[in-house]
């Protein structure tokens, strides 16, 4: 075998091996309760987008289609990744029936209760702090 045969597969087997290493982090969000609030759906967009990328790259350049499926499965995952984290934010933003609404001009944000009749703040509920799991 040579170096590049040697990298090659390397290179694959490693990448087979990452769609795996999503379990963990989507199980996280699945048994979050706060609404999956330490998950960057920016970040995790980019890192699909650079599959899905890689993926056009394997077909088009390349024409390898195992190196396309490994990176179909891993944009598959990240897409998994932002689409239970979207599910969940909102879930939590119905049930605590908070709303959170940023102020343009001054720079500064507030928190009012959706529903209220009279258009004034009502009663607030207290944020969370976010849970730090490792």
């Amino acid at each position: 075998m040579t170096a590049a045969e040697l990298a090659a597969t390397a290179f694959a087997l490693c990448n087979a091996v990452r769609a795996l290493a999503y379990l963990p982090q989507i199980l996280r969000i699945i048994q979050d309760p706060d609404g999956a609030r330490a998950i960057s759906c920016a970040t995790w967009s980019l890192f699909a987008i650079s599959h899905l990328t890689t993926v056009a790259y394997a077909l088009l350049a390349a024409h390898d289609w195992t190196m396309a499926a490994v990176f179909g499965v891993n944009a598959l995952a990240c897409a998994t990744i932002i689409g239970l984290t979207l599910y969940k934010r909102r879930r939590e933003q119905r049930r605590s029936g908070v709303e959170i609404v940023i102020g343009e001009a001054a720079g500064r944000s507030s928190t009012s209760r959706k529903g209220s009749q009279d258009g004034r703040l009502g009663q607030l509920a207290q944020p969370r702090p976010a849970a730090t799991r490792f």
